[in-house]
């Protein structure tokens, strides 16, 4: 529900126009087709320039921790140990 007060991101496009432009090279290029943006009622966006907005914040995933797997019993294994 869009209504005044309610906290919302709108992106208004073009599906028939819109069209992701990154490259590997360049991936910082944006898309054709966005028109406008709003984050948190601000204009992000308009008429598909960046307005210097920025409305937003990032969220993060939760850091996780990465599980180390023990080699040796492989290294004894491959090396004949």
């Amino acid at each position: 529900m869009i209504k005044v007060g309610y906290q919302a991101d709108l992106v208004v496009f073009a599906p028939d126009t819109i069209a992701d432009c990154g490259t590997f090279h360049n991936p910082l290029v944006g898309p054709t087709g966005i028109h406008h943006v709003l984050v948190n009622g601000q204009l992000t966006v308009h008429n598909g320039e960046y307005t210097g907005a920025r409305a937003g914040r990032v969220i993060r995933p939760a850091a996780r921790r990465v599980k180390i797997a023990d080699v040796s019993a492989v290294h004894d294994i491959v090396s004949g140990s």
